[in-house]
């Protein structure tokens, strides 16, 4: 499979892929295109170097996975091993790549926990629970006191243990409605469908995607600052459900924008931005997970 790729002499890299090829997308190392370039040259040993020290860190530095999720890496050595080399391709821009992972909430778990959560409120409040687990005792102890009885021929406490059992069955009747009409109400209201799905995120998906050699990073006017150890900034960008970006490198900090590198190949990363899309709590969980401070070391 050719991929067709042109680097701008401000350093940008497009990739354009034939359609079966979309797949690619969701690799890591991605180029950006803006042109076709079909040859390429071998990376030199110091890009590959670069390449695979950056894939290293950022594969040892991502955030473990939250309890109830699942991580998924996608990272590719191979596309650190070609450079593009056509005609109007600034040789000294740096080569642009990514890296991401894809973190999955266990569905498995969510649907057992639904299933207890269920369970436990088809047998009532808790008070309910209590007082039918004494009923069952109290019907255990009276069937038990009526075989005596029965044995001993003693006729008349026969009849009063039977005259029991039958009240304390008209009891449990009385419960069972009462936990019916109240399950019922619960459907009714919401607090049935609320129970069941407690403890289930609202969303299920979330990712981390590790940019290297952007020139430019969108920090939106109503981005909200964020904290995270090893970063020289970062931001919380309300739209699109929200997402953290996390910039370290010589970012501008009004701009948002780096000079692209010239006269020298550029081997060592310049920057990163690193881009968390999840809801805030569990982007800066993540964030908070993450070991920027060794992507960092990495960036001159």
């Amino acid at each position: 499979m050719v991929v067709r790729v042109k680097r701008h002499p401000r350093g940008f890299v497009m990739v354009r892929l034939p359609p079966a090829a979309f797949l690619l997308l969701l690799l890591p190392a991605l180029c950006q295109a803006d042109g076709d370039c079909d040859h390429f040259r071998p990376a030199t040993a110091a890009e590959q170097q670069a390449y695979a020290a950056m894939r290293a860190a950022v594969a040892k530095a991502a955030p473990a996975a939250p309890k109830d999720w699942q991580r998924s890496d996608q990272l590719d050595l191979q596309h650190g091993e070609a450079i593009p080399d056509c005609e109007g391709i600034d040789p000294t821009a740096a080569l642009h790549y990514r890296f991401r992972f894809e973190y999955a909430w266990d569905k498995t778990i969510g649907s057992a926990q639904a299933q207890a959560a269920g369970n436990s409120m088809a047998l009532g409040t808790g008070g309910q629970q209590a007082k039918r687990q004494e009923l069952e005792m109290q019907m255990d102890a009276a069937r038990e006191a009526r075989k005596q009885a029965r044995r001993a021929g003693n006729t008349a406490e026969y009849d009063r243990l039977d005259a029991r059992l039958k009240a304390i069955r008209q009891e449990q009747s009385a419960l069972d409605e009462a936990v019916s009409q109240g399950l019922m109400a619960q459907m009714q209201s919401g607090a049935w469908a609320q129970k069941m799905n407690e403890g289930v995120p609202k969303q299920q998906e979330a990712s981390v995607s590790v940019q290297v050699n952007a020139d430019v990073a969108w920090v939106p006017d109503d981005a909200q600052p964020v904290q995270v150890a090893g970063a020289r900034e970062a931001w919380w960008r309300p739209a699109d459900m929200g997402s953290l970006v996390i910039l370290v490198g010589p970012w501008d900090a009004k701009t948002h924008r780096v000079a692209p590198a010239h006269g020298a190949p550029v081997t060592r990363p310049r920057t990163v931005v690193i881009e968390i899309k999840a809801e805030r709590a569990m982007a800066e969980s993540l964030a908070t997970g993450m070991d920027v401070a060794a992507i960092a070391s990495l960036v001159h």
